[in-house]
């Protein structure tokens, strides 16, 4: 999580050019700049997770944090956390839940304790592909701009009891959007003015793999895109409505999009939150690129087989 500050009487938020506070690659920073020679993550015991069924599988948890940083990091399973801190699993999900509610932290010493770790990779690469089709715009100038549509295509693939995840609305939903709306700017009579960027992410459940990789190598560079629209889990939302998301990256898309709904009649919804480092928005925003993100929610079948 990220602290509360009193200053805006809301928990501390990210906007354009500030640091990420909430991302792992700047908690560590901030925790070396501190003296700290290692940092210890455990899940929030009391977060998210708990809600959607997660297994506590240890993976990459913020794939910004390269594994150059300046002190080692560690993911640890909360049963780690429960024998370093002498706590029961009912004392660590009262403790989150303290701290949320009172808004600050409870730090404290663990004295006496020891810990040591071993390390180790195995397995073999994997190689990931991002599918990307390209329209380019009539006009001479503003086609050396981009409108990137987006949809991540991955999903979780097998369990380990051989149960598929097929990830339905996660996101061939998405993916079935993006490619409904390339088939039909392709068949305009004209193209419109900017050239349109259609792309299949790869890898975003392992950390937004494919988006990353795509803003650092695009095919028109990414201080010309002028807009990435999102597709995910838009699938199992009410028919009417949508979460439009992070619209306020820009005047006016945020202005722009709700004109052309008028034509439509969507419910709208704009969150407060960005939902950054959720989706495949989140590397375009950060590379400063004016974002919408439609988003359906959540449903009781997230990440689990029967999402079908």
């Amino acid at each position: 999580g990220v602290p509360w500050s009193a200053s805006t009487g809301r928990w501390l938020q990210r906007t354009l050019g500030e640091p990420g506070f909430e991302t792992l690659a700047y908690k560590t920073k901030n925790a070396a700049d501190h003296g700290a020679s290692c940092l210890i993550i455990v899940d929030n015991p009391a977060g998210w997770r708990k809600q959607v069924g997660l297994t506590e599988e240890m993976g990459p948890i913020d794939t910004d944090a390269s594994a150059g940083g300046p002190v080692p990091v560690i993911h640890i399973t909360r049963n780690t956390l429960i024998k370093l801190t002498d706590m029961s699993r009912a004392e660590l999900n009262l403790l989150a839940i303290e701290i949320g509610q009172e808004m600050k932290p409870q730090s404290m010493l663990l004295r006496g304790r020891q810990f040591r770790w071993k390390a180790s990779m195995t397995g073999q690469a994997r190689i990931g592909r991002n599918i990307i089709g390209i329209l380019p715009g009539r006009d001479e100038k503003l086609r050396r701009e981009a409108v990137v549509i987006g949809a991540h295509y991955d999903h979780l693939g097998e369990g380990a009891a051989e149960e598929i995840y097929f990830g339905a609305n996660d996101n061939a939903a998405g993916v079935g959007a993006m490619l409904s709306v390339a088939r039909a700017l392709a068949a305009l009579p004209q193209p419109p003015r900017r050239t349109l960027i259609f792309v299949a992410f790869d890898a975003e459940e392992i950390g937004r793999l494919g988006s990353k990789y795509y803003v650092s190598k695009p095919p028109l560079p990414i201080d010309h895109t002028a807009m990435m629209i999102n597709f995910d889990m838009i699938g199992r939302n009410e028919p009417n409505g949508v979460y439009a998301v992070g619209t306020r990256s820009s005047r006016d898309v945020h202005q722009i999009h709700q004109d052309a709904n008028r034509h439509i009649g969507l419910k709208l919804t704009h969150p407060e939150s960005f939902r950054l480092g959720r989706s495949d928005h989140s590397p375009f925003y950060y590379a400063r690129v004016p974002i919408m993100y439609l988003f359906g929610g959540l449903d009781p079948d997230y990440n689990t087989p029967e999402d079908t």
